[in-house]
């Protein structure tokens, strides 16, 4: 599936802000992608570069923007 978005990142690009923006850890990364560390470590440098982002809170607004991903609002009762 490709996503559009204003930095174009591949598709894998996308899949990894998205599991950076649910604090998924560089192990979690390559367990659930079947990558090395160095190849996520590779796409997170791609991405930080591509987005501009100077660290993990400018992907998450890099990603809400580009509706990657949806903030849903939970109140309690």
């Amino acid at each position: 599936m490709i996503y559009p978005n204003s930095a174009n990142l591949s598709p894998r690009e996308v899949e990894i802000l998205i599991l950076v923006c649910n604090e998924a850890s560089n192990n979690e990364i390559l367990e659930k992608l079947f990558i090395s560390k160095r190849t996520v470590e590779g796409h997170k440098n791609k991405i930080f570069r591509k987005t501009k982002s100077k660290s993990s809170i400018g992907l998450i607004q890099f990603a809400i923007r580009n509706k990657l991903i949806f903030i849903i609002h939970q109140f309690d009762d």
